[in-house]
């Protein structure tokens, strides 16, 4: 297949975005669907993003001229970067954990020592978690027929991405995460390699796989597999959305079960936030989704089960008639796909989700000139409500790999959500950075505030809640975080207010709360649905959580 002219395009669309502050005026898309021509701003809008653009802005050029050396400067070989011993390329390396240093030790690391951990094994198939790596390591896995925003652009491509994945879950859960970028399309193959993979890891992160096919794999490898097996395209996203969604009812003042939905988008994300928005309580008959087709209605034919699952028999049949007396709009689409016009058709209050990377549906301050009375979310770093997988991906498999859970299920992305939202509504400065306390102050801390009765009254209620757990993730201000580093530009700027509100529904990306609450929550979860398969006191696994040192500075991820 010939990627080049799609590779061309993708670097050229990089170049021109990547660090520049874009506003209103810099993109205007038509709609993915038919919508009636506009005579009001819309039209200026296009005019005004056509002369910017003809233009020429050399500056912005430049910026991203330099920011793609940046960036392939960050990945290549670099004289003097030593990492485990040698100089290499990329983001990752194998990194000894045990003493290798004389022929005594390797006889224990090998043969013949290791033996006697291979028998044992054979004999109780649960001790591989004792002896081996197993337990604490993530498969990320990768066909690249969906990556980013660049398309299929192939396993060898991908690879920067999947290091990338990796990376994360090392340095915001301490997980041990190995990409594996498989040559195959096929999704049949395709599950029948990742099931092969089962005694290799602990879990599986299946990632960038396009629809339909994401599904089936997905599917075939959770009804084969008894590890977690987690697309996070699908379910990541789907637990940060409803968690902002959950938490812009309340700004808004209005019910779940009362909103109605217009979703632009029918691709694997953007149908399992649905089906978990249906499961926190909104009505299916009150939700539109629109695809490159338009409305998906019951009178079209070829749809796939997942998008049938959606489908309306009412009459709206463009993207912009589906916007009329919405109460949420829920964009994983295309840059520009909404325009003024079809968000003064929403309802009072609306919430407003442009999660289209790196250029949204519609620019957030276009937006909220045109409904200021609209909360805004988007999926970029520079605006107020960045929805970002981060938030929940590596705490989901914290959760999931520390209770030794069979699968990841609709508890615990429940569980999981429940835990995002309730953290935003309690107060925190985007000048803390992650404590750093010795276990004797850190228990001294505990006795002395009364964290640990929140911990034992965790233990004997279930699921935990934000009540139980303030506490116990909540800073020391007199800890010393220096060994973090200066965090604080991370977490965005330092005058930001972090008050819940219109301008706050979501954690941000480094809020180390998130940790401790949303792995707890989960491992929680999975004990109560029935599918963690050893048993956990969460009384010191959160105790453990909040001594875990994930986020120092230093590429071992703090090990």
């Amino acid at each position: 297949m010939n990627l080049t002219g799609n590779v061309a395009q993708a670097r050229t669309f990089l170049v021109s975005q990547h660090l520049k502050p874009l506003s209103k005026h810099h993109v205007h898309v038509r709609a993915t669907t038919p919508s009636r021509p506009s005579r009001s701003r819309t039209g200026s809008v296009t005019c005004r993003a056509s002369n910017v653009a003809n233009e020429g802005d050399q500056d912005d050029e430049d910026e991203g001229k330099r920011f793609r050396e940046m960036s392939l400067d960050y990945h290549r070989v670099q004289s003097g970067f030593i990492l485990g011993g040698a100089t290499t390329a990329g983001k990752l390396s194998v990194v000894p954990t045990r003493r290798l240093s004389n022929q005594q030790e390797l006889s224990l690391a090998y043969s013949p020592g290791v033996a006697h951990c291979c028998t044992d094994i054979a004999e109780d198939p649960d001790k591989v978690n004792e002896y081996t790596a197993r337990g604490n390591l993530v498969a990320v896995i990768s066909n690249g027929t969906a990556v980013l925003g660049l398309g299929a652009i192939g396993p060898l491509a991908s690879k920067p991405v999947m290091e990338g994945k990796a990376v994360l879950f090392k340095k915001f859960a301490g997980i041990d995460a190995i990409d594996l970028e498989v040559d195959e399309r096929d999704p049949s193959k395709l599950a029948d390699i990742v099931c092969a993979l089962e005694p290799t890891v602990g879990a599986v992160n299946l990632e960038d796989i396009k629809a339909p096919e994401c599904f089936q794999v997905e599917e075939e490898c959770r009804a084969r597999m008894n590890i977690p097996v987690f697309h996070d395209d699908q379910h990541g996203t789907a637990i940060v959305v409803a968690a902002a969604v959950k938490n812009a009812l309340v700004v808004v003042e209005k019910r779940v079960e009362d909103i109605k939905v217009v979703c632009n988008g029918a691709g694997a994300a953007a149908i399992a936030c649905l089906n978990l928005l249906v499961t926190m309580g909104a009505r299916r008959e009150n939700i539109l989704v629109c695809d490159s087709s338009g409305v998906v209605h019951s009178e079209r034919e070829g749809l796939t089960a997942q998008k049938a699952a959606f489908a309306t028999s009412g009459p709206a049949r463009t993207l912009e008639e589906a916007f009329e007396g919405a109460d949420v709009c829920l964009g994983l689409s295309v840059a520009g796909a909404f325009t003024p016009a079809m968000l003064e058709r929403m309802a009072e209050r609306p919430v407003v989700m442009a999660l289209s990377n790196p250029i949204p549906e519609i620019m957030p301050d276009l937006a909220m000139e045109t409904r200021p009375d609209a909360v805004i979310a988007t999926g970029r770093s520079d605006f107020p409500n960045q929805i970002n997988n981060v938030c929940a991906f590596p705490y989901m498999f914290r959760g999931a790999l520390d209770c030794r859970a069979a699968c990841i299920n609709e508890e615990m992305k429940l569980a999981a959500t429940r835990a995002i939202a309730e953290l935003a509504k309690e107060p925190r400065s985007t000048s803390e950075g992650c404590p750093s306390l010795s276990p004797r102050r850190l228990h001294q801390r505990r006795k002395s505030d009364g964290s640990e009765k929140d911990l034992a009254a965790l233990a004997k209620g279930g699921l935990p809640s934000h009540t139980s757990l303030t506490r116990l993730t909540r800073h020391d201000s007199r800890a010393n975080n220096s060994s973090y580093g200066d965090m604080s530009s991370m977490g965005g700027d330092e005058s930001e207010d972090l008050t819940f509100g219109p301008t706050y529904i979501i954690p941000k990306p480094f809020d180390d709360r998130l940790l401790v609450r949303v792995s707890t929550a989960v491992a929680a979860a999975a004990i109560d649905s029935g599918v963690s398969t050893i048993p956990l006191d969460l009384v010191s696994y959160a105790s453990s959580l909040k001594d875990m040192y994930v986020m120092k500075q230093g590429p071992d991820g703090g090990r």
